[in-house]
């Protein structure tokens, strides 16, 4: 059975909320903490529709705007937010996005995203269709690797003849 968040509140909602998905994708977002999500460019409705990641949780009933997901996005990131979406509308490219967000406890946590964008037959954007897992561990790690370059760095410095 799955453990469950509640879609407003992003707090522990407990219960059986259904059951764990055996096969395919869903398995593999249930395994790590991730999220599926879709982007409506027209209507700017932004759903996600299965997540583990308290600070966005699925959303299926009640979508949100682009501007509403970026309420959760660490200030400091949001102009590297817009420009992954802004290059997504401008160049119709893939999508990839590296960001922080704050959880209501005020934990903060590092989401990396990916999607391809999705054309009518006309070849007008329609969608964006992605996933996003947590990567706080290896985003710390390497923090904390580059503290240890930069100060094992400097001793090296001055011990060179």
């Amino acid at each position: 059975m799955a453990e469950a968040y509640d879609d407003r509140s992003g707090q522990f909602a407990g219960g059986i909320v259904e059951k764990e998905p055996e096969t395919g994708l869903p398995a593999l977002l249930h395994s790590v903490t991730a999220t599926s999500f879709e982007w409506d460019i027209e209507s700017d409705k932004f759903v996600r529709h299965f997540s583990k990641e308290p600070a966005f949780p699925a959303n299926r009933d009640l979508p949100e705007s682009l501007n509403q997901v970026r309420t959760v996005v660490y200030p400091i990131d949001l102009i590297g937010f817009d420009a992954a979406f802004d290059s997504l509308l401008a160049n119709g490219s893939d999508y990839h996005n590296l960001f922080r967000v704050i959880r209501l406890d005020r934990t903060i946590v590092w989401l990396e995203e990916w999607g391809q964008l999705e054309r009518d037959g006309h070849g007008t954007r329609q969608k964006l269709r992605g996933f996003s897992i947590n990567v706080t561990d290896r985003m710390r790690s390497f923090c904390e690797l580059e503290e240890l370059n930069r100060f094992f760095g400097s001793r090296l410095t001055c011990v060179q003849p």
